[in-house]
């Protein structure tokens, strides 16, 4: 591209340290990036001969005594600080930067300004990681870097002198770049101590690295026994047994294809299908925002009770149980927000229904029907026979 002529478009950013222009080849009208900056940057040698989807191409690379030139590739899309994403979008950048971070890292560069207006977001849904100004290979037996650069709030202790700068420092801007990618658009919960382990101030306490941080967001704790949920469904039956009070009507007799209806469909979708499978996967098909979401031992959930369902996991992070609201599921086409007599017309005879008080010292009372074959179960709450149904549980 060395014989090739450009005309000057915009001056798209202008500092101290040099400036940034929009340009145009006048051959074939393609938009590139101009920077002309103070000082040697070798980074964008080795960027050059390191191609990357999540990375902008670089096209020319000059470097003399005083300032490195660099034309590369010019990323269509909006800078991740002032874009709404749902979840799943959420998920796909967190994924896509990790992936990035990965290869840079792999490669020996550190970018060490990552923030939301160095993050573009394009129109294929992808992220393009820009702006390596600042980026740096790690010097060996250096205790501290000796140019401080990155922007301030991104950029950890230790880029302001306190000690060397290495992959680590761009798992703290990561983690703090999806603290404000996340503001309040929706529950921090789910992520809150996968962020805080990235923003450690002590390196040594953060992520070593960013496959300890993919791992932390995409793989938590699946290794755990393979009966594990099979064991709490069974527990959780068994307390209910235990604790009910009366039985007003048992069916021993009708099989399991009688007494349990498996397609209660929640919003057109079989709920069963969600049963066994991993919230982390759900999430991320889900078009809507997490409510909470807490992951404390024993209270494993996900809900999104604006859209009427709740999802409860083992530590393996497999869906073992479904909170729905009746009001938007349905059975052979049939709505299931009705009392107990339309609820038996529509279902037919449960394996269990009576009135359950819980705990010693609770003194309210619920209706309960439970469908029930063994493996799994349907049970629904109510506050009378007469009254429709507030809660359905799939396990």
């Amino acid at each position: 591209m060395d014989n090739l002529e450009y005309e000057e478009i915009e001056l798209m950013k202008q500092s101290e340290n040099g400036m940034v222009h929009l340009i145009r080849e006048k051959e074939t009208g393609k938009f590139f990036v101009r920077k002309v900056m103070k000082g040697h940057h070798p980074v964008y040698l080795m960027l050059q001969d390191c191609p990357h989807p999540c990375l902008p191409k670089i096209y020319e690379v000059a470097i003399t005594e005083d300032t490195t030139t660099i034309i590369e590739e010019y990323i269509e899309g909006r800078s991740l600080g002032g874009i709404n994403l749902s979840g799943k979008q959420f998920t796909g950048v967190v994924r896509d930067l990790c992936l990035v971070l990965e290869f840079l890292h792999g490669k020996g560069i550190i970018h060490r300004d990552i923030k939301p207006s160095n993050i573009i977001y394009t129109e294929s849904g992808h992220i393009c990681l820009i702006d390596f100004d600042a980026a740096r290979e790690p010097k060996e037996n250096r205790e501290q870097d000796t140019r401080l650069l990155g922007t301030r709030g991104y950029a950890p202790p230790e880029q302001y002198g306190f000690s060397q700068t290495d992959v680590r420092t761009d798992i703290y801007s990561l983690g703090v770049t999806l603290e404000q990618i996340l503001q309040d658009r929706f529950q921090k919960l789910r992520y809150k101590r996968r962020l805080q382990k990235c923003t450690e101030l002590d390196p040594n306490k953060r992520y070593q690295t960013i496959r300890q941080v993919k791992r932390a967001f995409f793989h938590t704790r699946r290794n755990i026994l393979i009966g594990f949920a099979v064991f709490i469904a069974a527990v959780f039956f068994s307390c209910y047994l235990q604790k009910s009070n009366t039985v007003v009507s048992y069916a021993p007799e009708m099989t399991a294809a009688e007494r349990y209806p498996n397609q209660i469909l929640w919003k057109d979708y079989p709920v069963n299908d969600y049963l066994g499978r991993y919230i982390d996967d759900i999430m991320e098909e889900m078009d809507a925002f997490c409510d909470e979401f807490t992951e404390d031992g024993d209270e494993n959930i996900c809900a999104y009770r604006e859209i009427g369902i709740i999802f409860c996991f083992d530590d393996r992070r497999k869906i073992y149980q479904i909170a729905l609201n009746p009001a938007l599921c349905t059975y052979n086409g049939e709505s299931l927000n009705v009392n107990r007599d339309k609820i038996l017309e529509i279902l037919g005879d449960p394996f269990m229904m009576g009135w359950t008080q819980w705990g010693m010292e609770d003194t309210s009372e619920e209706y309960v029907i439970d469908y029930y074959d063994g493996k799994e179960g349907i049970r629904f709450y109510m506050p009378s026979p007469e009254e429709a149904a507030t809660d359905l549980f799939i396990e």
